[in-house]
This record gives structure tokens, sequence and C-alpha cells, in this order.
């Protein structure tokens, strides 16, 4: 039961995101987008609203229980269905959709699709493994991202923790200081709602959000490329090409920094 409760909460922002990016954009284009592209971007999109609704049920409620968040990430998941349901029927109604080309694709170009997108996988399934297996790793993830995430779930709160230098001249408040206690707030709120939905701390759970991560960066641009023209093959060569960059596989292996997060919110930004 922890399990599934851990899975709904890391698919439900995703879908959240999808959801409302899609009807958006049925709204302003007809023709809609690419769909491999909106559930990439998607992923990244619900995941910033799913850290604003814990930092707000942490501001109302003076604490961080699982269920508050989850009980309004679900209700506007559900609005975001209705909402998208309603945007592709009236997008529909008001541009039928013409009769789809049946041209196949060739031979090689089908075979380039097919590879490259297994490689594509066996570098994520490689990324599952190591996240999986192998704790927190001790760097800036252990001594600061992952630390405050573990310090809110140990407190049922989250809360700002005192710098050491507070703790050294006696200025401290807090029960808990970090070197890192200015850094933002997104990653170590992303491994506490999954310890929230598990029921317990993981060193190795909490960072199943980054494989995600992944999953939606390989998407994303597959489906960017697809929405400039590019053949599938060649997409799926992009995709592959990305998460095959040995800094890209590190920072996805060994999960906890804030890196590989800035590498879908701000480099599929400015693709």
């Amino acid at each position: 039961m922890p399990y599934i409760a851990l899975v709904f909460a890391l698919l439900l922002p995703w879908l959240l995101g999808y959801f409302w990016l899609a009807a958006i954009e049925y709204r302003l284009n007809p023709s809609g987008g690419n769909r491999y592209r909106q559930a990439g971007y998607g992923f990244f999109l619900g995941y910033a609203a799913l850290q604003g609704l814990v930092l707000a049920c942490n501001t109302v409620f003076d604490d961080a229980t699982f269920w508050p968040a989850f009980t309004l990430l679900v209700s506007l998941t559900a609005a975001g269905g209705v909402f998208f349901g309603l945007s592709r029927k009236a997008a529909s109604a008001a541009h039928p959709p013409g009769k789809p080309e049946t041209q196949a694709l060739p031979t090689a170009d089908r075979a380039l699709l097919y590879l490259f997108t297994a490689w594509a996988a066996l570098h994520l399934i490689f990324v599952a493994v190591e996240i999986l297996h192998r704790p927190v790793f001790p760097w800036d993830a252990w001594l600061n991202w992952m630390y405050r995430a573990k310090a809110w779930y140990s407190a049922g709160h989250l809360f700002y923790l005192d710098h050491p230098s507070d703790w050294l001249s006696s200025s401290g408040q807090a029960h808990y200081n970090v070197v890192g206690n200015h850094y933002p707030t997104f990653v170590p709120v992303i491994a506490f709602w999954a310890a929230s939905a598990l029921g317990r701390w993981s060193e190795t759970l909490v960072n199943l959000p980054v494989l995600g991560c992944g999953v939606a960066l390989g998407l994303a641009l597959y489906g960017q490329c697809r929405e400039y023209g590019m053949h599938k093959g060649r997409s799926a060569l992009c995709a592959y090409l990305l998460l095959s960059i040995p800094l890209v596989g590190a920072h996805l292996s060994l999960a906890g920094q804030a890196d590989i997060w800035m590498a879908g919110f701000t480099g599929l930004g400015f693709v």
C-alpha cells in the first residue's frame, strides 16, 4: 500500500501538468501540439505546481501532512482532465480533423527509431537501478539538499534552517543547521513529498522523481524535434544523445542535486 501511494503521488503531478498544458494549447491553437512534448514539459510544470501546493499547505495548516496537499493535487488534476477533454472536444468541433496520412515510415527510419528508443530506455534502466540501490550520495546532495528534506520529514513541517555560523554565535533559532540553508526549496520539497507519500524516509526512494525527470527530458526533446519537422528516427536520436551525455547520466543516477531539474526547467525553456 505505501508503494501504491508513492506511485500515485509521483504520477499525479505529471498528469496535472500535462492536462493543463495540453488544454491551454488546444484553446490557443486548435491543432494542439505534439503529445510527447506536452508530456515532457508537463512533468516540470506539474512538479512546480506540486511545490506550490506543499508550501501553501505548510503555511495554512502550519504543518505539511500528506493528505491536504494530496487532496488538492487530486482535485486540480481532475479539473485539468475535464478542462483537457472539453478543450479537445471544442477544438475538434471548430476544426474537424482531416483524413490522416497513411504513409508508412520507411524501414530504415523505423529501425533507427526503435534502435535509439531502445538505447535511451537502456540508459534510463541503468539510472533506475542506481537510484533504487544507491543511497543518497555523500556530496552536496547529502550535505544540503536531502538533509533539509530529511529534517523536514522528521519534524513534520517545513521550516527555515539556521546556518552553522548562527549556532556558533548563539543566534540560531532552528533545531537544525545546514550550510546551504539559503538554497531554493524545490529539490528538498519534492524529496519530502516522496517520503510523506511513502510514510517513511527512504535513502533511495525519495529520489524516484529524478527518474521521471529523465523520462520527461527524453520525451520533451523528442516531441520538440518532431514539431520542428524532424522525422521520428532523428528525433529519437536527439533524445538518446541527450540522455547519453555522461554528465546528464551522473546527475540522474547520483540523484539529489538540483542540476538535472535545472536542465529541465531552463534547458527545455530555452529550446
